[in-house]
């Protein structure tokens, strides 16, 4: 039976570029359950020279959006975490806990750069892995520097992976689709998830039945629930 454990959204709101309010947060919410998620992390960014809403608040607004959603009565359990671009101040900044773990624990979402491939990326991970924290790189199937060998160096010293639904179901470029299927076929994919904004395909459903045809179902519910549900017994 399909269920969906969503690590990476974006739909606390008024909190980065993912919901601009919280009517719009309901209905985003709301989208997400009906997809099947019964679990869900809200991840807003943390990037140093564009998205620097404090801890202190993105938690006080987590709050306000947990009371709303009781008061809606939407069936999900709500976590609270950041997607946290990358920069040499980033470890320091968990550290104080001035920039969110995964509900607590030593996970988090790292985003590289966009366009300028970071120099060593395994070397990153592994300044990480060494301070107790285990990066979860988010989307790099969307990077133009992507590679497969880049991939694999980084999952060897401890970097797992999260790919966007979308990405898989060839929703923004048809490349991005068929490298996703590539670490999918090759095992290098941990976590599939919505990585949900306003105006996004949400494409969970489809992104499901899609590993399923290709990798069969008992690996779908790994890298759409299990694997999630694992991160937070630690």
């Amino acid at each position: 039976m399909k269920r969906i454990f969503d690590i990476h959204s974006h739909i606390l709101p008024a909190v980065d570029d993912g919901s601009p309010d919280m009517e719009t947060s309901i209905r985003l919410l709301k989208e997400e359950v009906s997809e099947g998620v019964t679990d869900i992390i809200l991840t807003p960014h943390y990037r140093l020279d564009m998205f620097l809403t404090p801890a202190t608040t993105v938690q006080k607004v987590f709050n306000e959006f947990e009371s709303e959603v009781a008061k809606n009565d939407i069936k999900v359990n709500l976590y609270l975490g950041q997607e946290l671009h990358y920069a040499k101040e980033m470890l320091p900044l968990i550290k104080e806990k001035k920039a969110l773990t995964l509900n607590g624990t030593n996970y988090i979402l790292l985003e590289f750069s966009w366009h300028i491939k970071p120099e060593n990326p395994s070397q990153i991970i592994k300044e990480f892995i060494d301070n107790g924290i285990i990066p979860i790189v988010v989307h790099y199937e969307r990077f133009p520097y992507k590679t497969i060998d880049d991939i694999v160096e980084m999952k060897k010293v401890g970097a797992l992976f999260q790919v966007n639904a979308y990405s898989l179901m060839g929703v923004e470029r048809e490349e991005r689709m068929f490298f996703a299927e590539d670490m999918l076929k090759n095992g290098l994919i941990d976590f599939i998830s919505a990585d949900y904004h306003k105006g996004k395909r949400l494409e969970l459903t489809n992104a499901y039945n899609k590993v399923v045809s290709l990798v069969g179902e008992k690996t779908a519910d790994k890298l759409f629930y299990l694997n999630a549900k694992d991160i937070l017994k630690r």
